[in-house]
């Protein structure tokens, strides 16, 4: 029988969270089911009463906070959202309950608005943050993508640990879980670029055999942004520049990237402001689109250029009016050059491409204490994690790894725990 889920929260500046968390839930629906007012029908019991004994009778209670502390029933001191929280944390300490997790809105979450006005909910807000803190010390979570990953993560690994011989051992996402071993500094740079500094175009330079950067681009685009467009295979920049013609370039940019996007290129989408047209027929809040440049630079810098003084255009009509998705570039250079500082001299000429445009450093070394976290944290309790560290990555000399090293070794464990191998069934 599925485990059941209560989702605590306030309602009105939380839905859309909620929402990415029922879905994340029913998606498991082998083996968890939701619970949550969403799914209430009008009854005689009172509603309080429902949402307490709803708490009790759960499997696993998430909480979700954000800035508003909710309503106060009449008759009662507490918002439902507290009393819930209360009635979780007595069934856990009476042994009736099994898991509580616990997520918050980061500081750099942009979907999220809500600001209290009444002072006295201001206080009642941050005196239930701060014991939520002290006791529970709440994940934070910036998109309704990574809320849900998030509890996919937790939930996926609940099932992990209550696995039995001779049991189906369900592997987590590869995708989803690898992203968490990828170079935390780039990850939040680019997080920080986009939420803070509003930029729309990043650099990104890796070396393609080593620093595994394609990944990045994918992970950061669906975990962190939370698109779901197509972001495999990327768009080659000297493709897109066949000519030493501007209006020639342009039409050959805009065909091949409508193609990668499976859309079709006519008349009516080859211009700016058809292309960015055809772009709000999709109707995605988020279009990512990722290129690479693998060319020496030298040889190749003025197709470079030319893709430069094409993103300006592009992003110099796209700002002028206001459209229903955002737009952002994301280009990885397979090579040494051109470095930040050749870059820098090319933006320098086109405006509106130097203000938002932003330069990603190249991934750095894996070191093992990242890697055993995430072992940790997804496939076996502390106990173990070291010593299935040391199982599957066996040259011990080696204090760092690249990322193509370890993406490969993590994705063999999370293939072992799919198939129950012996050599990680005794790390279990």
């Amino acid at each position: 029988m599925p485990e059941s889920v209560y989702i605590s929260s306030t309602f009105n500046d939380l839905k859309q969270f909620r929402q990415a968390i029922i879905n994340c839930i029913v998606s498991l629906g082998d083996y968890y089911k939701p619970m949550s007012m969403e799914f209430y029908d009008a009854a005689d019991v009172h509603f309080v009463k429902k949402c307490l004994d709803d708490v009790e009778a759960c499997n696993i209670y998430i909480l979700i906070l954000g800035k508003r502390y909710g309503y106060i029933p009449k008759g009662f001191t507490k918002s439902i959202t507290e009393m819930e929280y209360e009635k979780a944390r007595d069934c856990q300490r009476a042994g009736k309950f099994k898991e509580i997790l616990v997520f918050k809105v980061g500081d750099l979450c942009n979907t999220y608005v809500y600001q209290e006005s009444d002072p006295n909910f201001v206080a009642y807000q941050q005196e239930f943050l701060s014991e939520v803190n002290e006791r529970l010390s709440p994940k934070p979570f910036e998109s309704e993508a990574e809320l849900a990953l998030q509890v996919s993560h937790a939930l996926m690994k609940r099932l992990f640990k209550l696995v039995r011989m001779g049991e189906k051992i369900i592997p987590p996402d590869k995708d989803a879980t690898l992203c968490y071993c990828d170079r935390n500094a780039p990850i939040t740079s680019l997080k920080t670029n986009v939420l803070l500094k509003k930029k729309k175009v990043f650099f990104v330079q890796g070396n393609r055999k080593t620093d595994f950067p394609g990944g990045i681009v994918k992970r950061f685009a669906k975990y962190s942004l939370g698109s779901y467009n197509k972001i495999e295979p990327l768009i080659k920049i000297t493709d897109l520049i066949t000519s030493n013609d501007a209006e020639s370039n342009q039409v050959s940019s805009f065909w091949n990237i409508l193609e990668y996007l499976s859309l079709s290129p006519d008349e009516s989408n080859t211009s700016f402001e058809g292309f960015l047209n055809e772009l709000s027929r999709m109707k995605a809040t988020k279009v990512i689109l990722p290129f690479y440049y693998d060319f020496t630079f030298e040889d190749d810098s003025a197709k470079l250029t030319s893709f430069v003084e094409f993103a300006n255009l592009l992003f110099t009509e796209y700002e002028k009016t206001q459209r229903s998705f955002q737009l952002f570039f994301i280009t990885i250079i397979y090579s040494d050059r051109p470095d930040y500082t050749a870059i820098q001299e090319i933006l320098k000429n086109f405006p509106v491409m130097n203000k938002l445009s932003a330069f990603i450093d190249k991934l750095q070394p894996v070191p093992e204490g990242d890697i055993i976290d995430w072992i940790e944290r997804f496939i076996t309790p502390i106990e173990f994690s070291s010593s299935l560290y040391n199982e599957y990555f066996k040259d011990q000399l080696k204090s760092s790894y690249n990322m193509q090293d370890v993406n490969i070794v993590l994705a063999q464990i999370i293939e072992d725990l799919g198939e129950g191998t012996p050599t990680i069934q005794k790390f279990l």
